[in-house]
Protein backbone atom coordinates (compact mmCIF):
# COMPACT_ATOMS: atom_id res chain seq x y z
CA UNK A 1 0.00 0.00 0.00
CA UNK A 2 1.43 3.38 -1.05
CA UNK A 3 1.70 6.35 1.33
CA UNK A 4 -1.26 7.99 -0.43
CA UNK A 5 -3.36 4.86 0.07
CA UNK A 6 -2.36 4.69 3.74
CA UNK A 7 -3.44 8.29 4.24
CA UNK A 8 -6.66 7.58 2.37
CA UNK A 9 -7.33 4.51 4.51
CA UNK A 10 -6.64 6.31 7.79
CA UNK A 11 -8.79 9.30 6.87
CA UNK A 12 -11.64 7.11 5.59
CA UNK A 13 -11.53 5.02 8.76
CA UNK A 14 -11.38 8.10 10.98
CA UNK A 15 -14.39 9.58 9.21
CA UNK A 16 -16.35 6.36 9.66
CA UNK A 17 -15.54 6.36 13.39
CA UNK A 18 -16.54 10.03 13.70
CA UNK A 19 -20.04 9.23 12.41
CA UNK A 20 -20.67 6.99 15.40
CA UNK A 21 -18.62 8.19 18.36
CA UNK A 22 -17.12 11.59 17.46
CA UNK A 23 -19.84 13.83 18.84
CA UNK A 24 -20.53 11.80 22.01
CA UNK A 25 -16.79 11.69 22.77
CA UNK A 26 -16.29 15.44 22.41
CA UNK A 27 -19.37 16.34 24.45
CA UNK A 28 -18.32 13.91 27.17
CA UNK A 29 -14.83 15.39 27.28
CA UNK A 30 -15.71 19.09 27.14
CA UNK A 31 -19.32 19.68 28.23
CA UNK A 32 -20.67 19.61 31.78
CA UNK A 33 -23.47 17.42 33.06
CA UNK A 34 -25.77 20.44 33.21
CA UNK A 35 -25.51 24.14 32.40
CA UNK A 36 -27.59 27.32 32.36
CA UNK A 37 -25.58 28.80 29.48
CA UNK A 38 -27.82 29.14 26.45
CA UNK A 39 -26.50 27.44 23.33
CA UNK A 40 -23.53 25.86 25.08
CA UNK A 41 -23.81 22.70 22.97
CA UNK A 42 -23.10 24.74 19.82
CA UNK A 43 -19.54 25.19 21.06
CA UNK A 44 -19.05 21.51 20.20
CA UNK A 45 -21.70 20.91 17.53
CA UNK A 46 -20.67 23.59 15.02
CA UNK A 47 -16.89 22.92 15.01
CA UNK A 48 -17.42 19.14 14.96
CA UNK A 49 -19.94 19.21 12.10
CA UNK A 50 -17.66 21.57 10.18
CA UNK A 51 -14.67 19.27 10.71
CA UNK A 52 -16.61 16.17 9.60
CA UNK A 53 -17.97 17.91 6.50
CA UNK A 54 -14.48 19.12 5.59
CA UNK A 55 -13.06 15.63 6.13
CA UNK A 56 -15.84 14.19 3.97
CA UNK A 57 -14.96 16.56 1.12
CA UNK A 58 -11.28 15.61 1.46
CA UNK A 59 -12.04 11.88 1.41
CA UNK A 60 -14.29 12.25 -1.63
CA UNK A 61 -11.53 14.21 -3.38
CA UNK A 62 -9.04 11.42 -2.64
CA UNK A 63 -11.39 8.79 -4.04
CA UNK A 64 -13.17 10.69 -6.79
CA UNK A 65 -11.24 8.98 -9.59
CA UNK A 66 -11.83 5.52 -8.17
CA UNK A 67 -14.31 3.30 -9.96
CA UNK A 68 -17.25 2.48 -7.74
CA UNK A 69 -19.42 -0.56 -8.27
CA UNK A 70 -22.96 -0.22 -6.97
CA UNK A 71 -25.57 -2.93 -6.60
CA UNK A 72 -29.33 -2.95 -6.94
CA UNK A 73 -29.84 -2.30 -3.24
CA UNK A 74 -27.75 0.89 -3.41
CA UNK A 75 -29.74 2.03 -6.45
CA UNK A 76 -32.93 1.33 -4.52
CA UNK A 77 -31.58 3.46 -1.65
CA UNK A 78 -30.84 6.28 -4.10
CA UNK A 79 -34.34 5.98 -5.57
CA UNK A 80 -35.92 6.22 -2.13
CA UNK A 81 -33.76 9.21 -1.21
CA UNK A 82 -34.60 10.90 -4.51
CA UNK A 83 -38.35 10.56 -3.98
CA UNK A 84 -38.03 11.74 -0.39
CA UNK A 85 -36.01 14.81 -1.42
CA UNK A 86 -38.63 15.77 -3.99
CA UNK A 87 -41.32 15.55 -1.32
CA UNK A 88 -39.34 17.55 1.24
CA UNK A 89 -38.29 20.29 -1.18
CA UNK A 90 -41.85 20.56 -2.52
CA UNK A 91 -43.36 20.84 0.96
CA UNK A 92 -40.84 23.42 2.18
CA UNK A 93 -40.48 25.69 -0.85
CA UNK A 94 -43.62 25.28 -2.97
CA UNK A 95 -46.46 24.93 -0.46
CA UNK A 96 -47.91 27.34 2.06
CA UNK A 97 -50.38 24.92 3.64
CA UNK A 98 -47.80 22.78 5.48
CA UNK A 99 -47.03 23.64 9.10
CA UNK A 100 -43.45 22.78 10.07
CA UNK A 101 -42.02 23.53 13.50
CA UNK A 102 -39.30 26.20 13.07
CA UNK A 103 -36.62 24.14 14.86
CA UNK A 104 -37.56 21.08 12.80
CA UNK A 105 -37.45 23.08 9.57
CA UNK A 106 -33.99 24.39 10.47
CA UNK A 107 -32.80 20.88 11.37
CA UNK A 108 -34.12 19.48 8.07
CA UNK A 109 -32.28 22.12 6.04
CA UNK A 110 -29.04 21.42 7.89
CA UNK A 111 -29.08 17.65 8.37
CA UNK A 112 -29.95 16.48 4.88
CA UNK A 113 -27.48 18.48 2.72
CA UNK A 114 -24.66 18.94 5.25
CA UNK A 115 -24.71 15.83 7.43
CA UNK A 116 -26.63 12.84 6.07
CA UNK A 117 -26.13 12.92 2.30
CA UNK A 118 -22.39 13.80 2.39
CA UNK A 119 -21.82 10.89 4.79
CA UNK A 120 -23.67 8.44 2.56
CA UNK A 121 -21.89 9.55 -0.62
CA UNK A 122 -18.47 9.59 1.07
CA UNK A 123 -19.03 6.06 2.38
CA UNK A 124 -19.74 4.81 -1.15
CA UNK A 125 -16.52 6.30 -2.50
CA UNK A 126 -14.32 5.32 0.46
CA UNK A 127 -15.74 1.88 1.27
CA UNK A 128 -12.79 -0.17 0.03
CA UNK A 129 -10.37 1.96 2.05
CA UNK A 130 -12.16 1.69 5.39
CA UNK A 131 -10.16 -0.57 7.72
CA UNK A 132 -12.96 -2.14 9.76
CA UNK A 133 -10.62 -3.86 12.19
CA UNK A 134 -8.92 -0.56 12.96
CA UNK A 135 -12.30 1.18 13.12
CA UNK A 136 -13.55 -1.36 15.66
CA UNK A 137 -10.52 -0.75 17.88
CA UNK A 138 -10.72 3.04 17.57
CA UNK A 139 -14.43 2.95 18.39
CA UNK A 140 -13.74 0.74 21.39
CA UNK A 141 -11.18 3.19 22.77
CA UNK A 142 -13.49 6.16 22.21
CA UNK A 143 -16.50 4.38 23.69
CA UNK A 144 -14.44 3.25 26.69
CA UNK A 145 -13.60 6.91 27.38
CA UNK A 146 -17.24 7.94 26.97
CA UNK A 147 -18.59 5.24 29.27
CA UNK A 148 -15.91 5.60 31.95
CA UNK A 149 -16.07 9.40 32.03
CA UNK A 150 -19.88 9.43 31.97
CA UNK A 151 -20.11 7.09 34.94
CA UNK A 152 -17.39 8.67 37.05
CA UNK A 153 -18.25 12.31 36.25
CA UNK A 154 -21.80 11.67 37.43
CA UNK A 155 -22.02 9.34 40.42
CA UNK A 156 -25.80 9.04 39.95
CA UNK A 157 -25.12 6.09 37.63
CA UNK A 158 -23.79 4.09 40.60
CA UNK A 159 -26.29 5.36 43.20
CA UNK A 160 -28.38 2.92 45.20
CA UNK A 161 -31.53 2.17 43.20
CA UNK A 162 -33.86 3.63 45.87
CA UNK A 163 -32.20 7.02 45.32
CA UNK A 164 -33.08 7.12 41.61
CA UNK A 165 -36.20 9.16 40.92
CA UNK A 166 -35.67 10.58 37.42
CA UNK A 167 -34.00 9.91 34.07
CA UNK A 168 -30.22 10.30 33.92
CA UNK A 169 -28.54 12.40 31.24
CA UNK A 170 -25.14 11.72 29.76
CA UNK A 171 -24.29 15.43 29.69
CA UNK A 172 -25.92 18.70 28.71
CA UNK A 173 -25.86 17.59 25.03
CA UNK A 174 -26.91 13.95 25.53
CA UNK A 175 -30.25 13.14 27.12
CA UNK A 176 -31.23 9.74 28.49
CA UNK A 177 -32.12 8.36 25.05
CA UNK A 178 -28.88 9.60 23.47
CA UNK A 179 -26.63 8.20 26.20
CA UNK A 180 -28.59 4.94 26.11
CA UNK A 181 -28.04 4.75 22.37
CA UNK A 182 -24.30 5.29 22.81
CA UNK A 183 -24.25 2.66 25.55
CA UNK A 184 -25.82 0.14 23.17
CA UNK A 185 -23.17 0.87 20.52
CA UNK A 186 -20.56 0.44 23.26
CA UNK A 187 -22.08 -2.89 24.28
CA UNK A 188 -22.03 -4.25 20.71
CA UNK A 189 -18.48 -3.06 20.01
CA UNK A 190 -17.14 -4.29 23.38
CA UNK A 191 -18.63 -7.75 22.89
CA UNK A 192 -16.83 -8.04 19.55
CA UNK A 193 -13.58 -6.80 21.04
CA UNK A 194 -13.97 -9.43 23.76
CA UNK A 195 -14.68 -12.10 21.15
CA UNK A 196 -11.65 -11.25 19.00
CA UNK A 197 -8.98 -10.59 21.63
CA UNK A 198 -7.00 -12.91 23.87
CA UNK A 199 -4.84 -10.36 25.68
CA UNK A 200 -5.65 -10.11 29.38
CA UNK A 201 -5.67 -6.31 29.38
CA UNK A 202 -8.24 -5.96 26.60
CA UNK A 203 -10.37 -8.79 27.97
CA UNK A 204 -10.45 -7.11 31.38
CA UNK A 205 -11.27 -3.68 29.94
CA UNK A 206 -13.94 -5.17 27.64
CA UNK A 207 -15.70 -6.82 30.57
CA UNK A 208 -15.68 -3.55 32.54
CA UNK A 209 -17.07 -1.57 29.58
CA UNK A 210 -19.75 -4.21 28.95
CA UNK A 211 -20.85 -3.99 32.58
CA UNK A 212 -20.88 -0.18 32.61
CA UNK A 213 -22.67 -0.04 29.23
CA UNK A 214 -25.41 -2.28 30.60
CA UNK A 215 -25.58 -0.11 33.70
CA UNK A 216 -26.15 3.00 31.59
CA UNK A 217 -28.66 1.21 29.36
CA UNK A 218 -30.86 0.08 32.23
CA UNK A 219 -30.43 3.09 34.52
CA UNK A 220 -30.82 5.94 32.02
CA UNK A 221 -34.58 5.68 32.43
CA UNK A 222 -35.54 5.45 28.73
CA UNK A 223 -37.35 2.46 27.29
CA UNK A 224 -36.10 2.87 23.73
CA UNK A 225 -32.47 1.75 24.11
CA UNK A 226 -33.53 -1.39 26.01
CA UNK A 227 -36.06 -2.28 23.31
CA UNK A 228 -33.41 -1.68 20.63
CA UNK A 229 -31.02 -3.96 22.51
CA UNK A 230 -33.65 -6.71 22.60
CA UNK A 231 -34.27 -6.23 18.86
CA UNK A 232 -30.56 -6.59 18.11
CA UNK A 233 -30.22 -9.68 20.30
CA UNK A 234 -33.31 -11.41 18.89
CA UNK A 235 -32.30 -10.72 15.28
CA UNK A 236 -28.77 -11.99 15.96
CA UNK A 237 -30.16 -15.13 17.62
CA UNK A 238 -32.61 -15.66 14.76
CA UNK A 239 -29.86 -15.28 12.14
CA UNK A 240 -27.57 -17.74 13.90
CA UNK A 241 -30.04 -20.58 13.31
CA UNK A 242 -29.26 -23.33 10.80
CA UNK A 243 -32.02 -21.99 8.57
CA UNK A 244 -34.91 -19.52 8.75
CA UNK A 245 -37.34 -22.00 10.35
CA UNK A 246 -34.82 -22.92 13.05
CA UNK A 247 -34.22 -19.21 13.61
CA UNK A 248 -37.94 -18.56 14.04
CA UNK A 249 -38.17 -21.47 16.48
CA UNK A 250 -35.22 -20.16 18.51
CA UNK A 251 -36.69 -16.66 18.78
CA UNK A 252 -40.13 -18.06 19.65
CA UNK A 253 -38.58 -20.11 22.43
CA UNK A 254 -36.85 -17.02 23.85
CA UNK A 255 -40.12 -15.08 23.75
CA UNK A 256 -42.00 -17.90 25.50
CA UNK A 257 -39.37 -18.03 28.24
CA UNK A 258 -39.51 -14.25 28.53
CA UNK A 259 -43.29 -14.34 29.01
CA UNK A 260 -43.07 -17.16 31.58
CA UNK A 261 -40.55 -15.27 33.70
CA UNK A 262 -41.89 -11.80 32.97
CA UNK A 263 -42.72 -10.91 36.58
CA UNK A 264 -39.29 -11.99 37.79
CA UNK A 265 -37.63 -9.97 35.02
CA UNK A 266 -39.64 -6.89 35.99
CA UNK A 267 -38.65 -7.36 39.63
CA UNK A 268 -34.98 -7.47 38.64
CA UNK A 269 -35.51 -4.32 36.55
CA UNK A 270 -36.99 -2.58 39.59
CA UNK A 271 -33.92 -3.37 41.67
CA UNK A 272 -31.71 -1.89 38.95
CA UNK A 273 -33.73 1.27 38.29
CA UNK A 274 -37.21 2.09 39.65
CA UNK A 275 -37.48 4.84 37.01
CA UNK A 276 -36.94 2.43 34.11
CA UNK A 277 -39.30 -0.05 35.77
CA UNK A 278 -42.04 2.58 36.04
CA UNK A 279 -41.61 3.54 32.41
CA UNK A 280 -42.06 -0.06 31.24
CA UNK A 281 -44.89 -0.63 33.69
CA UNK A 282 -46.72 2.38 32.26
CA UNK A 283 -46.10 1.13 28.70
CA UNK A 284 -47.32 -2.41 29.37
CA UNK A 285 -50.24 -1.83 31.71
CA UNK A 286 -51.38 1.68 30.81
CA UNK A 287 -50.45 1.83 27.13
CA UNK A 288 -48.26 4.90 27.72
CA UNK A 289 -46.38 5.79 24.53
CA UNK A 290 -45.16 9.26 25.54
CA UNK A 291 -47.76 10.79 23.26
CA UNK A 292 -46.69 8.85 20.19
CA UNK A 293 -50.08 7.17 19.77
CA UNK A 294 -51.59 10.52 18.73
CA UNK A 295 -48.73 11.15 16.30
CA UNK A 296 -49.06 7.63 14.86
CA UNK A 297 -52.80 8.09 14.41
CA UNK A 298 -52.34 11.43 12.69
CA UNK A 299 -49.66 10.03 10.35
CA UNK A 300 -51.86 7.08 9.41
CA UNK A 301 -54.83 9.35 8.69
CA UNK A 302 -52.67 11.57 6.51
CA UNK A 303 -51.70 8.50 4.50
CA UNK A 304 -55.35 7.44 4.15
CA UNK A 305 -56.22 10.93 2.90
CA UNK A 306 -53.55 10.70 0.17
CA UNK A 307 -52.75 7.00 -0.29
CA UNK A 308 -51.09 7.16 -3.71
CA UNK A 309 -48.45 9.89 -3.35
CA UNK A 310 -48.69 10.77 0.34
CA UNK A 311 -49.73 14.01 2.03
CA UNK A 312 -46.61 15.74 3.36
CA UNK A 313 -43.33 14.86 5.03
CA UNK A 314 -44.46 16.08 8.47
CA UNK A 315 -47.45 15.35 10.65
CA UNK A 316 -50.00 18.02 11.53
CA UNK A 317 -47.91 18.63 14.66
CA UNK A 318 -45.07 19.88 12.44
CA UNK A 319 -42.56 17.07 12.98
CA UNK A 320 -41.80 13.49 11.98
CA UNK A 321 -43.96 10.48 12.83
CA UNK A 322 -41.34 8.69 14.98
CA UNK A 323 -41.69 5.57 12.83
CA UNK A 324 -39.93 4.64 9.60
CA UNK A 325 -42.95 3.06 7.93
CA UNK A 326 -45.47 5.70 8.98
CA UNK A 327 -43.12 8.47 7.87
CA UNK A 328 -42.64 6.79 4.48
CA UNK A 329 -46.29 6.08 3.77
CA UNK A 330 -47.47 9.43 5.19
CA UNK A 331 -45.06 11.42 3.06
CA UNK A 332 -44.67 9.26 -0.05
CA UNK A 333 -47.83 7.16 -0.24
CA UNK A 334 -48.01 3.58 -1.46
CA UNK A 335 -45.32 4.18 -4.09
CA UNK A 336 -42.63 5.56 -1.77
CA UNK A 337 -43.77 3.47 1.18
CA UNK A 338 -43.59 0.35 -0.95
CA UNK A 339 -40.06 1.21 -2.07
CA UNK A 340 -39.02 1.70 1.56
CA UNK A 341 -40.61 -1.62 2.56
CA UNK A 342 -38.54 -3.41 -0.08
CA UNK A 343 -35.42 -1.51 1.05
CA UNK A 344 -36.13 -2.44 4.68
CA UNK A 345 -36.34 -6.15 3.95
CA UNK A 346 -33.25 -6.00 1.72
CA UNK A 347 -31.42 -4.53 4.73
CA UNK A 348 -32.68 -7.33 6.97
CA UNK A 349 -31.72 -9.97 4.40
CA UNK A 350 -28.20 -8.55 3.98
CA UNK A 351 -27.68 -8.36 7.73
CA UNK A 352 -28.99 -11.90 8.09
CA UNK A 353 -26.38 -13.01 5.54
CA UNK A 354 -23.55 -11.39 7.50
CA UNK A 355 -24.63 -12.93 10.79
CA UNK A 356 -25.58 -16.35 9.41
CA UNK A 357 -22.15 -16.75 7.82
CA UNK A 358 -20.40 -15.30 10.89
CA UNK A 359 -18.74 -12.64 8.75
CA UNK A 360 -15.82 -10.83 10.36
CA UNK A 361 -17.55 -7.46 10.07
CA UNK A 362 -21.02 -8.59 11.08
CA UNK A 363 -20.99 -6.00 13.87
CA UNK A 364 -21.84 -3.30 11.32
CA UNK A 365 -24.99 -5.31 10.58
CA UNK A 366 -25.90 -5.28 14.27
CA UNK A 367 -25.43 -1.51 14.33
CA UNK A 368 -27.79 -1.34 11.35
CA UNK A 369 -30.45 -3.33 13.23
CA UNK A 370 -30.01 -0.97 16.17
CA UNK A 371 -30.59 2.05 13.93
CA UNK A 372 -33.61 0.50 12.24
CA UNK A 373 -35.08 -0.31 15.66
CA UNK A 374 -34.30 3.23 16.84
CA UNK A 375 -36.14 4.84 13.94
CA UNK A 376 -39.14 2.56 14.49
CA UNK A 377 -39.77 4.41 17.76
CA UNK A 378 -37.96 7.72 17.41
CA UNK A 379 -36.38 10.06 14.88
CA UNK A 380 -36.68 9.92 11.11
CA UNK A 381 -34.86 8.32 8.18
CA UNK A 382 -33.72 11.60 6.64
CA UNK A 383 -32.32 12.86 10.00
CA UNK A 384 -30.30 9.73 10.79
CA UNK A 385 -26.77 9.92 9.40
CA UNK A 386 -25.77 6.52 10.76
CA UNK A 387 -28.67 4.70 9.12
CA UNK A 388 -27.84 5.72 5.53
CA UNK A 389 -24.13 5.05 6.14
CA UNK A 390 -24.84 1.58 7.55
CA UNK A 391 -27.22 0.67 4.73
CA UNK A 392 -24.46 1.44 2.23
CA UNK A 393 -21.84 -0.46 4.27
CA UNK A 394 -23.93 -3.58 4.75
CA UNK A 395 -25.03 -3.75 1.11
CA UNK A 396 -21.46 -3.28 -0.14
CA UNK A 397 -19.96 -5.65 2.43
CA UNK A 398 -22.29 -8.48 1.40
CA UNK A 399 -21.39 -7.85 -2.23
CA UNK A 400 -17.69 -7.95 -1.38
CA UNK A 401 -18.08 -11.27 0.44
CA UNK A 402 -20.11 -12.74 -2.43
CA UNK A 403 -17.38 -11.78 -4.89
CA UNK A 404 -14.93 -13.68 -2.69
CA UNK A 405 -17.35 -16.64 -2.50
CA UNK A 406 -17.43 -16.27 1.29
CA UNK A 407 -21.25 -16.06 1.46
CA UNK A 408 -24.03 -17.36 -0.73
Amino acid sequence: MSSREKINSNLSTLLFVCYFVGYPLLTTLFLPFSSDIEGITRSITVPFRTFVLGLSILVIALNLKNKIKLNKNIYLLFLFWGIYLIRIVYDIYFRNDVFILPRFLEATKVYIPLIVLPAMITTIYSFKYIDFEKALNWMFLALSCIVLLSVFKNDTWLEASENLDEKIMGNVAMGSISIGRVALISLIVSLFILKQNHTKGKIFLSIIIIFLSLTILFRAGSRGPILWMLSVFLFWYFSRGKDVLIGIFNVSLILVLFSLFFDQIMNVLYTISPVTYQRFDALIYEGDSSGRDFIYSNAWNLFLDNPLFGAKYVTDHGGYAHNLFLDSFMGLGIIGGGIFTILFFCALKSTYTLIHHDAKNLWIGLLLIQNLAWNMTSGAFYMNQQLSVLLVLVFLEVDRLKNKNMVE
